[in-house]
C-alpha cells in the first residue's frame, strides 16, 4: 500500500480567555453546571464527559508532541474490518480554516491522516457518523457530510462557523473539521457519545417503565441549560431542530441520570441571520416556522426552540414521539400545528401530571408568551417532587 500523501496541518482557533469555563458534570443540579475541580489525565485515550472541545484539543496536541510507540492504524492494518476507510490525507484532505478575531488565540493542530474511521454509529439524511480514532489512541465521533453542490457546502460551512467555539457541558462540541475535496466530503470530529436520548427512552418504553418526577427534572434541566447557553451567546444561536434524537446521553456507573448534550446543528442559525421557513422536524416544529413555500420570507427567534423543548418534554413524560399516537397525516398535521394543536396523551400521566402546566407554557401558540430558557429553569425549579 502506498504511503499516504502528507496532508496540510489544520487548526481550529479557540480563545481560552474568552470561552466559557470547563465544568464538571452535575446532572442533578437545577443551575448551570458547577466549576471544574478535576485535573486532566495526560492520556487522551479516555474522554471524560466534562471535557470541552478546548480540553480535548489540548490533550491531543500534547499527546501528538509526545513520543509514539506505534503508527496510526490504516486500512492495511485492519483488512477484516469492512468499515475502515482510507485516511483523509490520502484522499486529498484540505483544512477547514477558522477565522477568528478573538485575542490571544490558542491554535490546536491535528494531522488529517491521523483520523481513522471504524464502524458506522449513526446515519441521517445528510451525513453518516462513524466511530473514529485519532493518533490510534483517542476515540471520537466523525460526522461525514456529502457536499454535492454549493448549497450543501454553504450549509456545512455555516454549521462549522456556528459550533466551532461552543464550550458547554450540555452542548456537543466540535473538536476539528476538514474537507476531503477528492470525495466531496466534510469530516466533523466531535466528542463520542454512546447513545441518543431517543434510544434511551425507547428502552424505557420497551420495558414499560416511565421516568420518575426526579428523572424528568434532571433530564430536562440539562437540555434547558444547553439551550440557555446557545440563546445567551453574544450572537445567539437558534438550534432549529431540538428533539430527543438530537440529544446525546452519556451514562455513568455511579449515577442514575446520564449526562445530556444537545447536538446536530445542521438546521441551526444565528439570531441575526436571515430565517429559513420549515426547518426542523415537523412534529417538533413551532407554528410560526411553517410557510407555504420554502423561499417565503419569515421571522422567528429563540421561541421556536422553546416550543421544541415542550415537545421534548412530551417525549420525557410519555416516552413517545409527539403526534405519532393518532392517525395524523403529514398534511393534516401541518394544518393542526399551525392552528395550535397539541399532541394527545397527556390526559392520564399520573403523578407526572405536575409537568403539564410547564408543557403548556412551553408550547404557547402565542410565541411572545413562551418563557425564555432562563425562565423555564425557574418554572422547573418551582415544580415540587411528590414521590
Amino acid at each position: 500500500m502506498e504511503s499516504p500523501t502528507k496532508s496540510k496541518r489544520h487548526s481550529l482557533t479557540v480563545s481560552q480567555s474568552e470561552s466559557s469555563p470547563v465544568r464538571s458534570a452535575s446532572p442533578s443540579s437545577l443551575n448551570d453546571p458547577p466549576s471544574e475541580s478535576r485535573a486532566l489525565d495526560e492520556s487522551p485515550s479516555r474522554v471524560s464527559p466534562s471535557d470541552s472541545p478546548v480540553r480535548l484539543m489540548d490533550r491531543l496536541r500534547r499527546f501528538a508532541a509526545s513520543p509514539q510507540t506505534s503508527e496510526p492504524n490504516s486500512l492495511s492494518n485492519s483488512p477484516n474490518n469492512s468499515f475502515h476507510r482510507k485516511s483523509p490525507a490520502s484522499m486529498g484532505a484540505s483544512p477547514v480554516r477558522s477565522s477568528s478575531s478573538r485575542k490571544t488565540p490558542v491554535r490546536f493542530q491535528i494531522e488529517a491522516n491521523d483520523i481513522v474511521l471504524h464502524e458506522i454509529i449513526g446515519q441521517g439524511g445528510s451525513a453518516t457518523v462513524y466511530r473514529g480514532t485519532v493518533h490510534n489512541a483517542m476515540s471520537v465521533a466523525v460526522k461525514v457530510y456529502q457536499v454535492l453542490d454549493k448549497d450543501s457546502r454553504d450549509l456545512v460551512e455555516k454549521e462549522i462557523s456556528l459550533v466551532k467555539s461552543f464550550n458547554h457541558i450540555n452542548v456537543l462540541g466540535l473538536i476539528d473539521a476538514c474537507e476531503l475535496s477528492s470525495r466531496n466530503e466534510y469530516y466533523f470530529m466531535m466528542e463520542l457519545c454512546p447513545e441518543t436520548l431517543r434510544q434511551l427512552l425507547n428502552k424505557r418504553h420497551e420495558m414499560s417503565v416511565f421516568l420518575t418526577i426526579t428523572e424528568v427534572k434532571e433530564y430536562l434541566v440539562q437540555i434547558i441549560n444547553g439551550l440557555k447557553y446557545l440563546h445567551e451567546l453574544q450572537d445567539p444561536v437558534i438550534h432549529g431542530d431540538l428533539k430527543s434524537q438530537n440529544v446525546f446521553a452519556i451514562s455513568f456507573r455511579d449515577t442514575e441520570v446520564p449526562l445530556l448534550k444537545i447536538a446536530d446543528f445542521g438546521e441551526s442559525i444565528g439570531l441575526s441571520a436571515k430565517k429559513r421557513p420549515n426547518i426542523g422536524t415537523i412534529e417538533f416544529r413551532a407554528p410560526e416556522v411553517f410557510a407555504p413555500k420554502s423561499d417565503d420570507s419569515i421571522e422567528y427567534g429563540t421561541e421556536i426552540d422553546i416550543w421544541s423543548l415542550g415537545m421534548t418534554l412530551y417525549e420525557l413524560l410519555t416516552l413517545r414521539i409527539p403526534f405519532r399516537s393518532g392517525s395524523y397525516q403529514k398534511t393534516s398535521l401541518t394544518d393542526k400545528i399551525v392552528k395550535g394543536a397539541r399532541p394527545l396523551g397527556l390526559e392520564s400521566l399520573g403523578n407526572l401530571s405536575i409537568f403539564r402546566t410547564l408543557f403548556e407554557n412551553l408550547t404557547e401558540f402565542d410565541k411572545t408568551k413562551r418563557p425564555s430558557a432562563k425562565m423555564a429553569i425557574q418554572q422547573l425549579r418551582d415544580i415540587k417532587d411528590t414521590e
